[in-house]
């Protein structure tokens, strides 16, 4: 009953979210707050009525967590704030979540949350990316042969990447057999598993290529020696997943910039309009800056952890690319009186910007009613690896 519960506010929030998002382009802060504090409070009375401490602050537990993760993809301007605290809310909802009487395939068909070796929260994540990606991935296709340039354009970061897209994928799988036989020889759980396995893959990636390859290659013929054919299945599953990923991060930035942008002087510039680049002013002087994007942002931050900033050390943002509230009327009247000073050229990039509401709503209703697809799908192709 109680999992009951819980999963119908989530899925009663992320559509009122997903109703307001795409009418409004807002996701009301009663909504999410009022969730969030709906899943810490019915956690603590369940917890307490169960006598379960560790069940009893679930609901903060994942809320803080979650939040935590939210924070960092708004950071490098992967969400707005918005979907900042709905993923909260949901994490908070959907902490302590377990397959229930609202499962509609019958058993043996989906994959449980209890069969993932992570937390409710990341299903959530990890099915909402998973449903869209091959929407964006058409949408990338068909603008691309539409679009002269665009493809061009989406290519070459994957080409300049392509001693990177090679040596991940026996970074992940060397990494993981290591993982995995450690943990097997110790006895330890699923989640210990996965833990270790992304202990040792990370330092990993952090090495020179000189020295990461041969280290790399090696563990992964380790987890051959080990596995067999079900390591060579899911070196071959990883290498089409890396790909996959560099050419979707790629595709989004170039669709973004050329389709999803528009160039308008900022003279047209009107309250709520959401900029596209960050204007800022320092030392009396105004400037552009310009965001490396998501993925870019994300492994500078994993190989140089110093350079995580919460805030840069600007004296006043003037247009910020990263909220989804848009400009101010008193930036808008800053940016037009820079421009009469000649101080800044007349114009600026604005957000035609897709919400990502609708990507809560399908990973919630697929993790309630089926379960976890990506760990589904590993289980199935990597035959028990």
């Amino acid at each position: 009953m109680f999992h009951d519960l819980v999963a119908l506010l989530a899925l009663i929030t992320v559509f009122i979210a997903n109703y307001t998002d795409l009418k409004e382009r807002v996701i009301p802060n009663r909504l999410t707050f009022s969730m969030i504090a709906a899943g810490i409070a019915l956690y603590i009375g369940f917890g307490i009525y169960k006598q379960d401490l560790f069940f009893a602050i679930q609901g903060a537990l994942w809320a803080g967590i979650a939040f935590a993760l939210a924070y960092g993809f708004w950071f490098i301007g992967g969400w707005a704030g918005g979907d900042v605290k709905l993923y909260t809310a949901l994490g908070a909802l959907l902490a302590g979540y377990e397959a229930s009487s609202l499962e509609i395939l019958p058993s043996g068909y989906g994959v449980s949350y209890m069969a993932a070796p992570y937390p409710p929260p990341f299903t959530v994540l990890f099915n909402g990316v998973i449903c869209l990606a091959p929407v964006l991935i058409a949408y990338v296709i068909i603008k691309s042969i539409r679009t002269p340039g665009i493809g061009g354009e989406i290519a070459q970061p994957v080409r300049e990447s392509v001693p990177e897209i090679l040596v991940v994928p026996f970074v992940i799988v060397g990494g993981s057999a290591l993982g995995w036989k450690l943990t097997a020889f110790f006895g330890f759980g699923q989640l210990a598993s996965f833990a270790l396995a992304i202990l040792i893959i990370l330092p990993i990636y952090r090495l020179p290529l000189k020295f990461e390859t041969p280290l790399a290659v090696g563990l992964t013929c380790l987890g051959i020696y080990l596995y067999s054919l079900s390591a060579l299945k899911f070196l071959g599953i990883t290498f089409a997943v890396v790909l996959a990923i560099r050419l979707l991060f790629s595709g989004i930035k170039v669709i973004d910039r050329r389709i999803l942008q528009e160039k308008i002087s900022i003279g047209e510039l009107e309250e709520g309009m959401i900029p596209a680049e960050t204007i800022y002013e320092k030392d009396g002087e105004v400037q552009r800056y310009e965001s490396p994007g998501v993925m870019e942002r994300a492994k500078q931050i994993l190989l140089n952890p110093s350079s995580f900033r919460l805030s840069p050390d600007w004296d006043r943002v003037l247009a910020d690319s990263r909220l989804a509230a848009g400009v101010s009327e008193e930036q808008v009247e800053a940016l037009k009186s820079y421009v009469e000073k000649d101080d800044l050229e007349n114009h600026i990039r604005i957000k035609k910007g897709l919400p990502f509401a609708p990507s809560f709503a399908l990973g919630v209703t697929i993790a309630i009613f089926y379960g976890d697809i990506y760990w589904g799908l590993v289980s199935f192709l990597a035959g028990g690896f």
